[in-house]
């Protein structure tokens, strides 16, 4: 007879919680709606479902192989059910519902992840894009996926291999999963470069090993514990205890995942499991119908969640509460009326080639398409006929001239220069030489030396061209400063975000950047300041006249046509730094781009979108080609209305 672990099933609820408090409260995060930490370890409830799944199907095949009964055909067979199931329904209707509220570009990316969810490589998707702790989300319903691909793969593989080394290695089988699992978390340290195997299989399914580890060895280790004299109910409630704390405690750095970030909630969950007190407080049905119900509420949550912040969910109690609900009773009816109910297989394959379909026929033709802005991609493409003045390597000084003008401005700078490309090109009636090299700043020896080649080409054409420039010329500096300290500095030094490490990255800045101001007194140089991030939902929500659309009855409009900072008082110290460094030469002028696009000044509020309700943002920190006529043409003006002090 199956042993029932309601132990299990209560731990199962603490994971499935927490999981859920983490995507909540940082979706809200990420869009300026929260600023609550508390549940900043909650991804760690994904690590509890991995060591339980191993330790739960390593005991479902074993007891069967030790009984000469085990069939692979009908262990796969009822796990396909178990999970496919719920899955094929999950994502037909997220394609029905998604054809009238996800954006164009969402809704083919939501055909794309549905195919990958379904033949379980949603994980590899994901890690290849943005990753897990990059919540550039609200486009991604599907993000949450990866971890139903890492253990369907896991199902794959996991009776194959306990079958095979059944065979082989007999008497030492149980030896031989504990070695293969330190071996697997060899991998995992191997594979995780950079911080970025959290979503990939060989940097996970070692969890998933130990719990088979822990269930062949749960014998021999609860006897160890009574030598100790360590009791069932101590351990179980320490094991409780240690989890709730490590999902209160344990922290990601910089979006650095390590593999043994892990560690302390697989020790408190294999104390639990080892333990095995079945008469704790918590096992009672009020705690452990969550755990049971944990792979829709899983499957659920996510989806909604997103759709709620797009519809203006916020931390106040009531929009917390609704969405509460609504979680629960779709989680109870997918538990009730799909997971615990058995179909015909023909129901299946038919809902399958259903999601399949989308990625071939759909592509992006969603109800919302006829509804979204045009042409508003600003960065540097291939459809202009741009003169090059200079280069090296593929990387180019642009010339535009004016008629027979003489050229006096010089734009240089990272991708934040290049989105001003079409205003320049189109809109702006002087002539300029123009450079963008992306994700560069190499205006020093400092970054130069950090960014390698790239950096070095970026220093030759900066420096060359202000060799080259007339006395009163103009040069113009427009980066994305703190994205060089985010993506550069930090990661390629090895440093965390902290308000030290700022003030060296600007320390450093300043230094390259007077290091060659200096040399050139008869030069008029103006800094362009770190621009205001903006949400992504804003984005979302600015990229569609929703005024044409349904969905106007269900959105506050007003509420996407201005934002707050996401990146909070870092633009502002960052700033401070390069208005005080300019005060400080009489050839150095600071604009503050953001003064273009204030809503209102008080409440630190800044416009999305122009006056014709044109989207200003193409990206969180990118200009749409209205956005960059609009602060373009500021910047400029600024810099003509501006002479020697």
């Amino acid at each position: 007879m199956k042993e029932i672990r309601k132990d299990i099933d209560f731990f199962k609820t603490i994971a499935i919680l927490s999981v859920i408090l983490y995507h909540l409260f940082d979706l809200l995060k990420s869009n300026m709606l929260s600023s609550v930490t508390s549940f900043d370890g909650g991804f760690l409830g994904v690590d509890v479902f991995l060591l339980v799944s191993g330790f739960l199907i390593c005991g479902s095949i074993v007891s069967k192989l030790n009984t000469h009964s085990f069939s692979l055909l009908e262990f796969y067979t009822r796990r396909v059910t178990r999970i496919y199931q719920p899955l094929l329904v999950f994502c037909a209707i997220i394609l029905f519902i998604g054809y009238f509220i996800l954006f164009p570009d969402a809704y083919k990316e939501t055909g794309r992840e549905v195919v990958n969810a379904v033949i379980a490589t949603a994980n590899f998707r994901f890690a290849n894009s943005s990753g897990y702790f990059d919540l550039e989300s609200l486009d991604k319903i599907l993000l949450h996926t990866w971890y139903i691909a890492l253990t369907i793969q896991f199902y794959l593989v996991c009776p194959i291999i306990l079958v095979s080394l059944k065979k082989v290695f007999k008497s030492h089988f149980n030896l031989s999963i504990l070695l293969l699992t330190a071996l697997l978390l060899v991998t995992a340290f191997l594979c995780n470069k950079h911080g970025k195997g959290y979503l990939l299989t060989q940097c996970r399914i070692y969890e998933m090993f130990l719990g088979a580890s822990i269930y062949l060895y749960k014998d021999f280790l609860l006897d160890f514990t009574k030598k100790l004299k360590l009791s069932q109910p101590i351990m179980h409630y320490v094991g409780v205890v240690l989890l709730i704390v490590s999902i209160f405690t344990v922290r990601i750095n910089n979006n650095i995942w390590q593999v043994y970030t892990s560690f302390f909630t697989l020790a408190s969950t294999a104390i639990v499991i080892i333990a095995n007190y079945q008469k704790s407080l918590f096992n009672k049905k009020l705690f452990t119908i969550p755990g049971q119900m944990s792979y829709s509420l899983y499957l659920w949550h996510w989806p909604i969640l997103v759709v709620a912040i797009k519809f203006g969910l916020s931390q106040s109690f009531i929009p917390l509460f609704v969405t509460s609900l609504i979680i629960t009773a779709i989680s109870v009816f997918s538990y009730t009326f799909i997971e615990r109910k058995k179909y015909k297989k023909s129901v299946l394959l038919v809902v399958f080639v259903l999601c399949a379909i989308p990625n071939f026929v759909i592509k992006d033709n969603s109800y919302l398409k006829k509804f979204t802005f045009k042409n508003e991609v600003s960065l540097l493409g291939d459809s202009y006929d741009l003169e090059i003045h200079k280069s090296i390597d593929n990387y180019f000084i642009y010339k535009i001239p004016r008629k027979n003008e003489q050229i006096n401005t010089f734009v240089i700078g990272d991708s934040h220069s290049g989105q001003y490309h079409n205003f320049f090109y189109y809109d702006y009636e002087k002539p300029i030489y123009y450079a963008t090299i992306g994700g560069t700043m190499a205006y020093g020896s400092f970054f130069t030396d950090l960014e390698g080649k790239k950096g070095q080409i970026f220093f030759k054409l900066y420096s060359s061209m202000l060799e080259e420039m007339n006395d009163n010329s103009r040069v113009v500096l427009s980066n994305n400063w703190y994205f060089q300290y985010e993506n550069q500095f930090l990661p390629l030094l090895n440093k965390k975000d902290t308000k030290d490490n700022l003030n060296e990255f600007i320390t450093h800045l300043l230094s390259d950047l007077d290091s060659q101001i200096k040399k050139y007194e008869k030069l008029n140089f103006y800094i362009i300041g770190q621009n205001v991030y903006q949400p992504q939902s804003i984005k979302t929500c600015t990229a569609v006249d929703l005024s044409k659309t349904f969905l106007k009855n269900f959105i506050d409009l007003n509420k996407c046509y201005t934002f707050k900072n996401l990146i909070g008082e870092d633009v502002e110290l960052i700033n401070k730094a390069l208005q005080d460094f300019a005060n400080s030469r009489s050839n150095i002028y600071f604009i503050d781009r953001n003064d273009a696009i204030i809503a209102d000044k008080k409440e630190k509020t800044f416009l999305s979108v122009d006056k014709d309700k044109r989207p200003i943002y193409l990206d969180k920190h990118h200009y749409t080609i209205s956005g960059s006529k609009l602060v373009g043409r500021f910047v400029m003006n600024f810099s003509f209305a501006h002479n020697f002090r």
